[in-house]
Order: C-alpha cells, then structure tokens, then sequence
C-alpha cells in the first residue's frame, strides 16, 4: 500500500523521529521522490503553561510525545491520562479529567486535536497546547510547493 501511495505522491513527509523506517522505505521505493522532514515544537502561546501545574491527557497515536512536549514547556504534569487514537471524550468524562485536575490542583490541557474533537461546552473547560511545524529545510518545502503549483499550470505572478 505504500508504494502505491509513493506513486501518486509529489513528496514524502516525515514528522518527528523516524521510528518506524519510513524514511528509509522512502528512500528505497521512491528515490527520486522529495523526502521532507518536520517535527513539532510548543508555539509560543504554549509557553503561558511554565511553571503551572497541570494534568494533561490525549487520543492520539503517541501519547507520550505529547506528554514529552508538556514537560519540555516547564510546566508541571501532575497527571498524564493516555486514551487510544481517536478516542471519542464524550462529557462525562471530560468532567471526570477535571475532578482529577482539580483535586490536583491543576488545569486539564489536551492536544489541539483532541481538543478539537471535544463537545463545544467541554472546550471551555479544557486548554489545549498548541505546536507549529518546524520544518527541517523551508526552502525544499518552498521548492516543492513552487514545482508543483507551476506542474498545475499556476503561475506565481498572478
């Protein structure tokens, strides 16, 4: 399934560290297919979490990345809650992730995607860590984008 995705692809990105050897699958399949690498890094917004004490939890692949991220930050993880990727927060738990903060004195803060993913009352309850993506290279990215803009026929002094 791969290659066959390689096939129709302009590019290949790689986020983080490479556990998995995707890169070098990359490499092997698609040679001549530009590999970027990017990882995420807090926004600056996410420095406002130094020094506060927080639980945080998250629905995502890697859970401990995040929690990484929260630590790496300065603020205090009281609690780490992990839940499987993609994990529906209905409510109820959402105030149960709360309780726990509050008992430890703390504030709930998730990952923008699952906070996203949270009932629209819930979102109030809850701050979420932003991280931007840190390219490796801009300018191939900026390459990239370039070439295949004008590959569809757009030109960029329109």
């Amino acid at each position: 399934p791969v290659g066959q995705g390689l096939a129709r692809a302009d590019a290949a990105v790689v986020v983080g560290a490479d556990t998995t050897g995707a890169a070098h699958r990359c490499r092997r399949e698609a040679a001549a297919l530009p590999l970027l690498e990017a990882r995420f890094v807090p926004a600056e917004e996410a420095l406002a979490l130094q020094g506060r004490r927080v639980v945080a939890f998250a629905g995502i692949g890697r859970p401990d990345k995040f929690f990484e991220t929260v630590t790496e930050i300065g603020a205090d993880l009281a609690e780490a809650m992990a839940y499987p990727d993609h994990h529906p927060f209905p409510e109820t738990e959402i105030m149960f992730i709360c309780e726990v903060a509050q008992e430890r004195g703390a504030i709930p803060v998730c990952t923008e995607k699952d906070y996203m993913r949270l009932p629209p009352d819930a979102r109030l309850m809850v701050t979420p860590v932003p991280v931007t993506l840190e390219w490796r290279d801009p300018d191939a990215l900026d390459r990239l984008l370039e070439s295949v803009l004008e590959e569809w026929g757009f030109d960029r002094a329109q």
